[in-house]
């Protein structure tokens, strides 16, 4: 077996915080709603806006809210908790990735307000992945392709990476399955270092070897 120099990881936001209550009893932001269905922008249909997210294209970005009842959270997540499962992260990681080098990505600005209040919490960025890569072993993944719409649909766990050409990539969307953010082992240590909360990895083998392992002994995380 070869020596893995470097894992990947599909990147997701950890729905244990949705159920966390800390000890002063606070919950941690969930924003339900936002106001994405009413984007109107050029090329998508009206309520697709979420799609332009999933390209490389640059995006003239419009005004994006997104709302929380602060009756029933309060805490703020580096990783904001969202119903429409956006990439958004507060300000200190946006300075964090430039800072240690991290390429592929912009970021643009949302607005997360208190349907209670109606303050608004301008701290938070979407990250909009634009390092678009063709880098699945599509002959060892596990998935349905349908042809009339060129879609790929994969079982869960199916996903395998050529190792060869996902290398030197440390945050990237997938052409076969570009809704999905996946990272580095290098972008995993960095949030463990800076113990930034509201992350949650599942991990991706790049070999047949590292996929046997990991489903011996059940290290998906």
């Amino acid at each position: 077996m070869r020596h893995i120099i470097l894992m990947y990881y599909k990147l997701v936001y950890n729905m244990d915080l949705v159920d966390y209550i800390s000890e002063t009893g606070e919950r941690y932001i969930y924003c339900d709603n936002d106001n994405l269905d009413e984007i109107e922008y050029s090329g998508y249909q009206k309520g697709f806006f979420t799609h332009v997210l999933y390209s490389d294209t640059k995006i003239d970005w419009p005004n994006v809210e997104f709302y929380y009842n602060s009756l029933e959270t309060t805490l703020e997540s580096d990783y904001l908790g969202n119903a429409s499962r956006l990439l958004i992260v507060r300000k200190n990681i946006i300075e964090e990735l430039h800072k240690s080098h991290f390429q592929g990505f912009e970021f643009y600005p949302v607005k997360v307000i208190d349907e209670i209040t109606e303050e608004i919490n301008r701290d938070y960025f979407v990250l909009h992945i634009t390092n678009l890569v063709d880098a699945f072993d599509m002959k060892n993944s596990k998935y349905r392709h349908n042809e009339k719409y060129d879609a790929y649909f994969f079982d869960p766990k199916g996903e395998q990476f050529d190792y060869e050409k996902v290398r030197g990539h440390d945050i990237l969307r997938e052409i076969h399955e570009p809704t999905v953010v996946f990272v580095s082992e290098t972008f995993r240590q960095l949030v463990i270092e800076k113990d930034w909360t509201g992350f949650c990895f599942y991990r991706i083998p790049t070999s047949n070897e590292e996929r046997e392992y990991i489903e011996e002994h059940g290290v998906y995380a």
